[in-house]
């Protein structure tokens, strides 16, 4: 009932590729402290490998009114947002994310993608151009911040 171990074990048991093992564990996580918000934002993740996407949305909006203020559950739900095919919806929570934390390189990569997702399917060249331009922006701000990180 260790709130804490309870957590690590299911962090341990998804890297191992055992989802279904840390599930049961974030629930019980939940079950112990309701409120907390990273076991809502990993469970998430856990449904949106699943493809289980409405189910995750329920539990990142649940992780997000908890913790208004994670720049990762914002990446979590644009993640999810992404795989509905609901790129704008993504692109805004990105764009949160990197406002709570501007070296959030998984939200200038996952923005990107989206950016190019909507170039894609721009008819209009000038939009279009626009669009590839912020996917560039954001390409190149993260690996700014990958090159960062390698230094330390």
């Amino acid at each position: 009932t260790h709130v804490d171990a309870l957590f690590n074990r299911g962090f341990l048991k998804s890297n191992m590729g055992d989802d279904d093992g840390a599930f049961v564990d974030y629930c019980k996580v939940i079950e112990i402290r309701p409120g907390n918000a990273k076991a809502y934002n990993n469970l998430a993740n856990i449904l949106l490998r699943k493809g289980e996407y409405e189910k995750a949305l329920e539990y990142i909006n649940i992780a997000i009114m908890i913790d208004k203020n994670s720049s990762v559950c914002y990446v979590t739900r644009g993640e999810i947002l992404a795989a509905q095919n609901n790129d704008i919806g993504a692109i805004s929570d990105f764009s949160f994310a990197i406002l709570i934390d501007e070296n959030l390189k998984e939200a200038y990569v996952n923005r990107a993608k989206c950016y190019r997702e909507l170039a894609e399917a721009e008819l209009n060249e000038e939009k279009k151009a626009e669009l590839i331009a912020k996917a560039e922006a954001d390409e190149q701000k993260a690996e700014s911040l990958k090159k960062g990180n390698n230094k330390s």
